[in-house]
């Protein structure tokens, strides 16, 4: 089943609040996780973890049928959410382009020829 771009981004913007909040994620046995709520301090969803990997939550916004913040937890502790919902690490392009040639010693003026 394939996911509109709407869906796509609700997925991406579970996942960066999971990853910027680092909520409590505890394993209750091999199918069931407590998460700690973002919004409510002391409260805690139950999400369930299918054979198949899918999950579900007992959050409101799951209820809904929206991809919640609480599922994104669970997938990033275990390791499965899929690579094209992460965001990549910008690259400084300095570090990324090999230097043509290395430095050379000495002084040097304005126009970087080496100074005499």
């Amino acid at each position: 089943m394939a996911l509109d771009q709407r869906q796509e981004q609700a997925i991406r913007n579970a996942i960066s609040k999971a990853q910027k909040a680092q909520p409590a994620v505890i394993r209750l046995g091999v199918e069931w996780f407590a998460v700690a709520s973002a919004s409510k301090p002391g409260t805690g969803y139950m999400v369930h973890l299918y054979t198949d990997g899918g999950t579900t939550c007992s959050c409101r916004a799951a209820e809904q049928g929206t991809y919640c913040f609480h599922r994104a937890a669970v997938g990033l502790q275990l390791g499965t959410i899929p690579a094209r919902f992460l965001e990549q690490p910008a690259v400084d392009s300095r570090e990324a382009a090999p230097m043509a040639e290395p430095p050379r010693r000495g002084r040097r003026n304005l126009y970087g020829s080496a100074a005499s």
